[in-house]
């Protein structure tokens, strides 16, 4: 896990579910992991499905239900907000950061 000031490991890419389980909490990863698996994208295809939890810039393509009805509820895109302020207060009472 990263300490304060240490540069990011580029082998990590994208999938961070694996490091938040073994360093942050394990919980919340996985409430993580199912909140992205929840969200909608606009995939390389051009249709719209599920972003991946193990590619989680996808979610600069995100959908809301209001723009496409097949898209996400912006309620799903809050509860991720929730999570993710959640992990960073755990991050940061460890002394990690991400």
């Amino acid at each position: 896990m990263l300490e304060k000031g240490v540069p990011w490991d580029k082998n990590i890419k994208h999938n961070i579910i694996p490091i938040i389980s073994a360093e942050i909490d394990s919980s919340k990863a996985s409430q993580l992991y199912n909140s992205l698996s929840k969200l909608k994208c606009i995939l390389p295809d051009g249709k719209i499905g599920n972003i991946s939890p193990q590619k989680y810039p996808d979610l600069r393509y995100f959908v809301f239900q209001e723009d496409d009805s097949t898209g996400s509820p912006g309620q799903e895109l809050e509860e991720l907000s929730e999570i993710v302020e959640d992990i960073k207060k755990i991050s940061k009472s460890k002394g990690r950061y991400i």
